[in-house]
């Protein structure tokens, strides 16, 4: 009922920096350091469980399919759209 009832939380799209860099860091005998990023784990839960795609997604609910960016441009922030670009060359 809380789900339905209650008013959804402010979306944040960024991630807290011990989330996604230093979770279960550990110190390697060659002195590197290893952790886990928690969202890279939880996109790799999704596809273990048999989860599609954002685009394929998007498809299923009728928005039509993803080409390249520009086509996302009425969902995400153009200065999002554009660290994506300059992420993805």
């Amino acid at each position: 009922m809380g789900l339905a009832n209650e008013p959804a939380a402010r979306f944040d799209p960024n991630v807290a920096d011990t989330l996604q860099n230093h979770l279960f860091e550990f110190r390697q005998q060659d002195g590197s350091i290893e952790a886990v990023d928690l969202i890279a784990v939880n996109i790799l839960r999704g596809r273990d469980h048999g989860l599609p795609s954002y685009t394929r997604v998007r498809e299923w609910c009728g928005f039509g399919s993803v080409s390249d960016f520009n086509d996302l441009s009425n969902v995400i922030p153009a200065d999002t759209l554009n660290r994506f670009r300059t992420l993805y060359k």
